[in-house]
């Protein structure tokens, strides 16, 4: 019964719940699931086919911008998300992203990198943007990194609100203003899961939402750091020819809903036949019990009247051979417990006396380690204080030889002046005469 209950419950009540969160699909529609549908740029390109909004990024110095592109066409060249606000020449090309000669290209205002990197026709690609302020930007396809730039942006140290976002063209104008569209510019395919982050995403967070097509992560990843999320651009207004459209998780999600479904009843089936079997388990167990205590109670009150009649035949020679085998046991349990605290208290006097001999020899090593300490320090000292002594008798020698030295070259100074002062006064003299 619990089986066919999961098939029916499977087959009628599960598609009609799921068939309802489908949503009319156009601008402006109800979303009540948003992981389940894209925005579509229809083919051929017009230059009224955009989505056109202003978010609130704050100030950015550091984002990861993911989302899933599926083009329809190659051409030289298209974008799909275009970021303008007031400021020089070049900030209609604020934050630019898209492709260029066939291959992804970024801009920031008049600074830009060619990548080379080139993705494929009619197929998903996950396509995230990574820019740090201080670091580099790099480029993660499917969730590994194809490019990584670290000088290109450098000088750019944060990216600031108040500006136009557009999907699906290039602004080439910083007011937001659709006139200046260009239909050779126009983004064709699907866009799904756009999102924005304030923080630079992992290579881990990033391979989680390259893996998690049809479910969106971005409460998983970082919930409190989204600035623009896939919601806020589904609630927008669609210009031109863009449109909700399946992103092909519509019939995955019906089938996951399904098998969801069918392990749900499947394991309440399974804990309501345990519930029950348990049930009828305990309710077995208590007759069964019931019959056991039954057949004891009869067997203890047999016994009992064949003890009571027993014990009348042996009289008062049972009593004495009892007595007797008591007394024994008894003086046997005397002797084992006497024993046993004899053991014992010969153990603990035991302990006792190997501790205070332990504490004996610790305290002679102790104090012979610290004799030998204290020799060793005298020893250190002693050699220190004949060092000092040494030196000091060494530096008054030196002192006393450098005295007599200067007491000697002295005297043999004064000697020579007096020489050449009595040679001088006789040079005179011989002069006068002469």
């Amino acid at each position: 019964m619990a089986l066919l209950h999961v098939i029916l419950y499977t087959l009628f009540v599960i598609p009609t719940v799921v068939k309802c969160k489908k949503p009319e699909i156009g601008p402006g529609a109800g979303i009540t699931d948003d992981t389940m549908f894209s925005l579509t740029f229809p083919s051929p390109r017009d230059s009224r086919n955009y989505v056109r909004f202003i978010p609130d990024l704050g100030i950015l110095t550091e984002f990861t911008l993911c989302t899933w592109i599926k083009k329809n066409e190659n051409f030289d060249e298209q974008y799909w998300f275009s970021y303008a606000r007031p400021g020089n020449r070049w900030s209609h090309n604020y934050m630019l992203f898209g492709e260029k000669q066939g291959s992804l290209v970024v801009f920031f205002e008049e600074e830009s990198v060619q990548t080379y990197i080139r993705i494929p026709q009619n197929k998903w690609v996950h396509v995230c943007y990574r820019w740090g302020a201080t670091v580099e930007i790099a480029i993660l396809i499917n969730g590994r990194v194809r490019y990584v730039d670290k000088v290109s942006f450098r000088r750019f140290r944060n990216r600031l609100s108040g500006g136009f976002l557009v999907l699906g063209q290039d602004q080439d104008r910083n007011d937001g203003k659709p006139e200046v569209f260009q239909q050779t510019q126009g983004f064709t395919g699907q866009l799904f899961q756009m999102n924005m982050y304030n923080i630079s995403l992992s290579d881990n967070q990033i391979g989680v939402l390259a893996t998690t097509f049809c479910y969106d992560a971005e409460e998983e990843i970082a919930p409190s750091k989204t600035v623009i999320s896939w919601t806020e651009i589904l609630e927008q207004d669609y210009k031109g020819g863009v449109t909700l459209s399946e992103s092909g998780c519509y019939n995955i999600f019906t089938e996951e809903e399904k098998r969801r479904g069918g392990e749900e009843e499947r394991r309440r089936g399974g804990e309501k036949k345990r519930r029950r079997g348990g049930e009828e388990e305990r309710k077995r167990g208590g007759k069964e019990k019931s019959g056991e205590g039954e057949r004891r109670r009869e067997g203890e009150g047999e016994w009992r009247r064949e003890g009571e009649e027993e014990r009348g035949r042996g009289g008062d020679d049972e009593r004495k051979r009892g007595g007797e085998e008591e007394r024994r046991r008894g003086g046997e349990e005397e002797r084992r417990r006497g024993g046993e605290g004899e053991r014992r208290r010969g153990g603990e006097e035991e302990r006792r006396r190997g501790g205070e001999e332990e504490r004996r020899r610790g305290g002679e090593e102790e104090r012979r380690r610290g004799g030998e300490e204290e020799r060793r320090r005298g020893g250190e000292e002693e050699k220190r204080r004949g060092g000092e002594e040494e030196r000091r008798r060494g530096g008054e020698e030196e002192r006393r030889r450098g005295g007599v030295r200067r007491g000697g070259e002295e005297e043999r100074r004064r000697g020579g002046e007096e020489e050449r002062r009595i040679f001088a006064k006789a040079h005179n003299i011989q002069k006068i005469h002469t």
